[in-house]
């Protein structure tokens, strides 16, 4: 869309808002969802834990890992003066931590003393002053993802930009039983692979022609489809984006509204181990909906 139109609809302004384009084309109780569901998402994004703090992802070795503002510890931590906090100590499927005493370290809100350390979901959270960080596994390596609430990302962020909203966009498509035990290769951005059980393919048209999505199932009431388009890497994110559809039983019809296309944590942090689309969900057209690359 030229600058001219935009000058018309938004007055070429850098960030758009909820809803702001284009509404004309969709119904007011629709923009008004559109708006609210995109007002959490940014709020969600600028919490003190969104991905706008991550300053840092340090993969840990076996054995002893110190942390702090030390230059000689394992891994040194951004902007605080304690120089040493602690160490965790990796085994082949464990995680220890140990804190040095005196030093004020908290989990979930209580003095935290240390122990075994959950990897899983949730992780244990553990903060210093501005300093909130976890351990978690990928592959067969762990690693400390690192988010600072006082983060220069977070305190400068203005929002997102957006496509205008299109009814085009917000499609019914057809949940589709896959093959028994039929998997999907999907590659990270760090080049690990892992195959995951498709939950369930979902089929569409827009303008008349015919498109598959596959849909992963990470749990609760919405499917995961990790998805690319042809405005990746110019006004969208280079590396796809996220989509979130209602779960329906095979047979059955859900919803695929693009205009709620996410960016993936990727777009936001360069400490992020996003998914990239499989092969089978690039899509061959321009999905111009949802949120534009962030700048």
């Amino acid at each position: 869309m030229s600058c001219l139109v935009f000058f018309i609809l938004l007055g070429c302004s850098k960030k758009s808002v909820p809803g702001s384009a284009l509404k004309s084309t969709a119904s007011k109780a629709y923009i008004l969802q559109l708006d609210s569901l995109r007002e959490a998402r940014v709020e969600k994004l600028r919490g003190p834990q969104g991905w706008l703090s991550v300053v840092g992802l340090h993969w840990l070795e076996e054995g002893i890992n110190t942390i702090g503002a030390a230059p000689d510890n394992k891994i040194t931590f951004p902007r605080i003066s304690t120089e040493t906090i602690g160490a965790y100590q990796i085994g082949e499927n464990d995680v220890f931590f140990g804190k040095v005493e005196g030093v004020d370290v908290n989990s979930d809100g209580q003095e935290y003393m240390g122990g075994p350390v959950d990897v899983g979901y949730p992780p244990t959270i553990v903060n210093h002053e501005s300093l909130y960080w976890y351990v978690m596994k990928r592959g067969e390596r762990f690693a400390i993802r690192l988010k600072d609430t006082l983060a220069e990302q977070r305190m400068n962020f203005k929002g997102l930009e957006y496509f205008p909203v299109q009814r085009g966009m917000r499609v019914t498509a057809k949940v589709r039983e896959p093959k028994p035990e039929e998997n999907v290769a999907i590659t990270n951005v760090l080049g690990n692979t892992t195959a995951y059980p498709i939950a369930a393919y979902l089929d569409f048209t827009i303008d008349g022609q015919a498109y598959s999505l596959q849909a992963l199932d990470e749990g609760g009431e919405k499917y995961f489809v990790v998805f690319g388009d042809e405005t990746n890497g110019a006004s969208s994110y280079g590396g796809g984006r996220f989509l979130y559809p209602a779960k329906a039983s095979f047979g059955e019809t859900t919803t695929l509204d693009f205009n709620l296309a996410e960016n993936p944590p990727c777009a936001f942090s360069d400490f992020a181990t996003c998914p990239l689309p499989p092969s089978q969900n690039m899509l061959p057209i321009s999905i111009e909906a949802g949120e534009k690359l962030f700048r």
